[in-house]
């Protein structure tokens, strides 16, 4: 028996990292191995939404007026957030992190560090946690792999340091994108001979929580994310466009749309508190939805919920890359609407980037017509279960590996 530590954003409130996990762990355990599955949350979570004793970096808009927090908000203000992140880590999080990481891996056979944009800046917060994460793992000697994750534009030279190390120590890496593995061949090309391009991991999300589409729906699905995440983590040219009044015009004029030509729909959101806030506000601003009561769906609350949310719609449009991979999983038709080079490879995996667009340059005319064209288009069910085989031999692949490294005597085996 083999124990796996899934690693990564496991119970983030965006749900779709939550999906990639459940999914991971599905894949794992129907592979010709024996496994028992660990679950490490790279944020110190052990439920969505809940930490166990993580103290989150300081804002100047929470501080206290203690001492301490006096001098947290002269590094915050006048030191670059990199900067600040690192102290945060030196002082608070190194010590209790590494000693929960090491629990969390002690006599695994490998750790799958996988899903989601995880191969990102995030004002260096990743590249610290995944540090951190391969450093416990070196040190317990547990083999590490890197399993369908997203390489994010733009890397300071600090976290192209982090990342490198870390990724020079795994045994294997695979990325869920072409543009993801140019990236990360081009930054640090002393890894190709261990990197692959494969698919997004929920892509099998569908068969992971046996859950099926509703054959019978007439509700379109609108995918909403606030105007402030898609701002956090697009590209530079993308960000003049989300602005809150740039997105509730979007989204009025579409709904406006759909209700002139009487298709129906629901405003549904990933699960995330700032994206719900968003479709609130969107319906209080939508006059003619004053009179529609239920027209936004209630925030998901894991990863099962939300699949059972997108398998009620006839299609989806969405700016969520999982929103679109658990639609395409489901066999639903789906519009992406574009704001990260993430979104696009998705669509042009599937066969069906004409379906997604740019917001800065769509009517919504256009936007509805190419809905109901892909509609009738319906999923390409041959490239999805293709996807699907392939991601799961993807996974069989690693686990050969580890059960061969165990059974050289270099791991635990129960």
């Amino acid at each position: 028996m083999h124990k796996i530590v899934v690693c990564g954003e496991v119970f983030s409130t965006n749900l779709g990292d939550n999906v990639i996990h459940y999914t991971f762990s599905y894949l794992i355990k129907k592979t010709t191995f024996p496994v028992a599955i660990e679950y490490l949350d790279l944020s110190l979570r052990d439920k969505v939404g809940g930490y166990f004793y993580e103290k989150p970096v300081p804002q100047l808009l929470n501080l206290s007026k203690s001492p301490k927090s006096l001098v947290w908000s002269l590094i915050i203000r006048f030191l670059p957030r990199e900067i600040s992140t690192t102290l945060w880590w030196l002082l608070k999080w190194r010590s209790q992190r590494y000693k929960f990481y090491k629990i969390k891996l002690q006599g695994a056979s490998a750790v799958f560090i996988g899903g989601g944009q995880l191969l990102a800046d995030n004002n260096f917060d990743f590249p610290l946690k995944i540090y951190g994460v391969s450093q416990c793992a070196k040190d317990l000697h547990i083999p590490t792999f890197f399993c369908g994750c997203g390489v994010g534009s733009n890397w300071s030279k600090a976290a192209k340091y982090l990342f490198s190390k870390s990724l020079t120590n795994a045994i294997s890496i695979t990325v869920r994108d072409v543009e993801s593995f140019n990236r990360l061949a081009n930054r640090i090309p002393s890894i190709q001979t261990k990197l692959y391009a494969d698919h997004d991991i929920a892509i099998a999300c569908a068969d992971a929580y046996e859950i099926c589409k509703q054959g019978n729906s007439q509700f379109i699905g609108l995918g909403i994310a606030s105007p402030g995440a898609l701002r956090r983590h697009s590209r530079k040219e993308y960000q003049n466009y989300f602005t809150d009044e740039s997105l509730l015009d979007f989204w009025i004029n579409v709904i406006n749309e759909l209700l002139f030509i009487n298709l129906p729909f629901k405003l549904f959101t990933n699960g995330a508190e700032e994206d719900q806030l968003f479709a609130e506000k969107i319906i209080s601003c939508t006059s003619k939805l004053h009179s529609k009561p239920h027209i936004l769906l209630p925030s998901p609350t894991d990863g099962k919920s939300l699949v059972e949310v997108i398998s009620g719609f006839k299609a989806v449009i969405a700016f969520r890359l999982h929103a679109c991979v658990i639609a395409y999983s489901l066999e639903i038709p789906t519009i992406g609407l574009n704001w990260d080079d993430k979104l696009k490879s998705f669509f042009q995996e599937i066969n069906q980037d004409k379906y997604c667009f740019e917001i800065n340059s769509v009517t919504p005319k256009i936007l509805i017509n190419n809905l109901i064209m892909s509609i009738s288009d319906g999923v390409d069910i041959s490239r999805l279960n293709f996807m699907k085989k392939e991601t799961l031999k993807r996974v069989e692949d690693l686990m050969h590996i580890v059960d061969k490294d165990a059974n050289l005597g270099n791991r635990p085996k129960d």
